[in-house]
């Protein structure tokens, strides 16, 4: 492998605003719901963004991962067998946005830190702030007419994603492109790897690139954070003791270990990256299985590398750390278009992308030239060296896990034994 295309999927490929929005959409007319569909329609988009992890640290789904987990469509059929429906639907999103707004500041600490403020602001008033309503609405109606409604507009939402679901004019010829100038390319994606494969493959870019990997899924880290955050939770004798070398210590401190991993970070590119240069037949489980830290290859050492995606902050910046300089392409559009402007860069001294392009057609013109620029970015960051010795700080939070939550916590320390830290 000489050169390789890391590409983004969400409003990078195709459209996912309008693909979502127009199958939900049909899903409310399904469930009869046309009258509210546009109060609805707004109250979804906050709890998917930027509301879907405050919520999820409060027992409800992750809806920004989820795109049509089922309590959604069962809080639109609980909504619509209301003897108001335009009421109530009104003072929940008045209820919940003032609640929601407060836990939604960045508190110092790490990623645990944040959602365990933003959980215990969320859950002090739960009866009042509009959370305890959202969860009962959204876990109610397994059974019954909600039920039935909530079904019938869930297979509405699936049927006309698969139905409707068209990559953006020019990408399905990128992709081929690059393959014909002799890429290696594959599609990385943030999210749930159950929601995003599915995207893939309704989109059947899965048929035009050589491997599809979901940032869930590595070193399986999406469920070894909600283990964690499971254990944290059945704690009541935890709650806000921070304080090192307490359980609730172990956990947090596990946590922001792997939280990295989940999304695109430098890590998650550094893995990525030592996945890919193995044998084609193991790319997958390498990247899955948990070990020792990676160490990126010097530039002369592994293949050209080009990240192309939609949002400078969390496709093409975190790959410059990882990689060091590198040819990079923004697809400026969609709702994050205007973000990362240049002016904005040039203040904050952060590395321009190589090339900035409107669209897939135009990014598809350009494809033919990528091997001839000149790699932009910074330095890469300095890797651990291997044989270093472990992080006290991480060896003594998998020993307090093992001890304080029983088998499940036994369990969970061994498998993440392997990813402590190593220093030099």
């Amino acid at each position: 492998m000489d050169y390789l295309a890391l590409v983004d999927l969400d409003l990078t490929l195709y459209d996912y605003d309008g693909l979502r929005r127009k199958a939900m959409q049909t899903a409310l007319a399904e469930m009869g719901m046309r009258r509210h569909r546009a109060e609805l329609t707004a109250l979804l988009d906050r709890l998917l963004v930027p509301y879907g992890d405050l919520l999820a640290c409060a027992g409800l789904p992750n809806y920004r991962r989820r795109w049509n987990d089922p309590g959604l469509f069962r809080l639109c059929a609980a909504l619509g067998v209301e003897p108001d429906p335009g009421l109530a639907l009104r003072q929940l999103r008045e209820t919940l946005a003032v609640t929601l707004e407060s836990a939604s500041a960045r508190p110092r600490g790490g990623a645990f830190e944040r959602l365990w403020r933003a959980r215990r602001t969320l859950l002090q008033a739960r009866a009042t702030n509009g959370v305890q309503r959202l969860l009962t609405l959204t876990t109610r109606g397994g059974r019954g007419r909600v039920g039935l409604l909530a079904e019938r507009g869930r297979r509405a939402f699936d049927r006309h994603v698969r139905s409707h679901a068209r990559t953006y004019p020019g990408a399905r010829a990128f992709l081929r492109t690059l393959r014909g100038q002799g890429f290696t390319v594959v599609v990385v994606s943030e999210g749930d790897e159950q929601v995003q494969t599915g995207k893939v493959r309704a989109l059947g870019v899965h048929r035009l690139v050589d491997g599809v990997f979901i940032t869930g899924s590595c070193c399986g880290a999406d469920l070894i954070l909600e283990r964690l955050w499971s254990l944290a939770t059945s704690r009541p004798e935890t709650d806000g003791d921070l304080r090192p070398g307490t359980p609730l210590w172990s956990l947090a401190s596990l946590y922001d270990r792997v939280h990295p991993l989940s999304v695109k970070s430098p890590e998650m590119y550094v893995k990525l990256l030592s996945a890919l240069m193995r044998p084609r037949r193991t790319w997958s489980a390498a990247f899955r299985i948990c070990g020792r830290p990676e160490a990126v290859r010097p530039a002369g050492e592994r293949p050209g590398v080009a990240v192309v995606g939609d949002r400078y902050d969390k496709d093409l910046y975190p790959a410059m750390q990882a990689y060091g300089p590198i040819f990079t392409m923004r697809i400026a559009r969609g709702k994050y278009g205007h973000t990362w402007s240049a002016t904005t860069l040039a203040e904050t001294r952060r590395p321009h992308p190589t090339a900035v392009v409107s669209d897939m057609r135009e990014a598809l013109r350009r494809a033919p030239a990528i091997r001839r620029e000149t790699p932009r970015g910074m330095p890469a960051a300095t890797p651990p060296r291997a044989g270093g010795r472990r992080s006290p700080r991480l060896r003594l939070a998998v020993e307090i896990l093992a001890d304080a939550f029983g088998g499940a916590g036994r369990r969970l320390a061994v498998r993440l034994g392997s990813l402590q830290e190593v220093r030099p």
